[in-house]
């Protein structure tokens, strides 16, 4: 459906008189919404949150926060969270109105911040895991991971949400450890464009790494050959696809059987 709008929306060029102007006013609800799209046909792209954005959430913001808010944080940062339009909106009614919405509707209604909302749409994420190139019969003893973004692998594709990644570790043992157990999951497809889906993980001590993982229409193809393993605190999968979301979902539910 979004495909679909996305494309239907391009009539507005064709429509235009010469000299006008296109103009959307909106709410993102995700991070594959239509508007944040905008900028690669040439839209530029203002965000105006009701309050002003701490440093975390200019990072998110990027280039799209206006120069009016981004010169009066520059001036004096101690105006965090503190309205950008107060004759429209005071702090008070913005505490009210956060209230009832809560911390993630408040986020994206008001400050335009769509990640803690995606967050718990969408709670298995790339950056959940580590990317390490290790043999196939044993991993290494003790691997940590961090969310700094000097960890990022920035030669691997994003094929997940925008600003998911994947991570390499900051921290890998030296001493390796033969698998104690291995385990398949098959999430096999219904009709029409469903998909089969394969995941297989292997496990070491407290640790579980995805060797394999695969979504086919036709035939299951082996996937890429690097080890995607996650952390022992963050054990959780990333979103291929539906089915091998669900296959990996299986597997970590298993995991214990290792």
């Amino acid at each position: 459906m979004r495909d679909k709008l996305s494309e239907a929306v391009k009539v507005f060029d064709a429509i235009l008189k010469p000299d006008g102007r296109i103009i959307y006013l909106a709410t993102p609800q995700n991070q594959e919404s239509l508007y944040n799209k905008l900028p690669d046909r040439g839209y530029k792209v203002s965000i105006w949150p009701a309050r002003h954005p701490n440093p975390e959430q200019l990072v998110g913001y990027g280039s799209k926060i206006p120069p009016l808010i981004g010169n009066a944080l520059a001036i004096d940062a101690t105006i965090v969270g503190e309205p950008t339009d107060p004759n429209r909106f005071s702090n008070f009614d913005l505490l009210e109105r956060e209230a009832p919405y809560g911390r993630s509707g408040f986020a994206l209604q008001f400050m335009l911040d769509k990640r803690l909302l995606d967050a718990e749409r969408y709670p298995l994420k790339m950056s959940d895991l580590i990317v390490i190139d290790m043999p196939t019969q044993e991993a290494p003893e003790k691997v940590s991971w961090s969310s700094d973004s000097q960890y990022i692998v920035e030669e691997l594709p994003n094929v997940a949400f925008n600003g998911d990644h994947y991570h390499k570790p900051m921290f890998m043992s030296s001493e390796f450890v033969e698998y104690t157990g291995s385990v398949m999951s098959i999430g096999p497809s219904g009709r029409g464009k469903d998909e089969t889906g394969y995941a297989v993980v292997k496990c070491s001590t407290a640790t579980c790494t995805y060797a394999d993982a695969v979504a086919s229409q036709v035939d299951i193809q082996r996937g890429h050959s690097r080890n995607l393993q996650s952390s022992p605190r963050r054990n959780r999968s990333m979103k291929l696809s539906s089915r091998v979301t669900l296959a990996m979902g299986c597997l970590i539910s298993c995991s214990c059987l290792c």
